[in-house]
């Protein structure tokens, strides 16, 4: 019978890990950037994760509503959550964007009932 640690203690656990965690590579934010079509020069790589995070959001816009809501959640966090997003977080974001904007294209040319 598999032991399930409870919800606090699982949140306790993964703060210390996120804590842990590195801060993103200047490749990381490279590639954060370029997913949003933005050229990361010196100016945004010499930014901390928090402040990084930061640019990415003020930039993103409101075509990119998935971003800046993910930016938004993690800015109100941990700094290691920050780094986490850069890794991984924007480019899920930029994904559920992609896919809103398929589907909404795709309900635009269903014809009415």
């Amino acid at each position: 019978m598999r032991h399930r640690l409870p919800r606090q203690r699982q949140r306790q656990l993964r703060q210390l890990l996120l804590l842990a965690l590195p801060e993103a590579s200047q490749e990381d934010k490279v590639r954060a950037a370029a997913v949003l079509g933005i050229v990361a020069g010196d100016d945004l790589l010499i930014l901390n994760d928090r402040n990084f995070v930061f640019a990415l959001w003020s930039m993103a816009g409101d075509q990119r509503p998935e971003v800046r809501a993910s930016a938004e959640l993690v800015l109100g966090g941990l700094d290691s959550e920050c780094t986490q997003w850069i890794k991984t977080g924007i480019h899920e974001a930029v994904r559920h964007d992609q896919d809103n904007i398929t589907r909404d294209a795709e309900t635009a040319r269903l014809p009415d009932k």
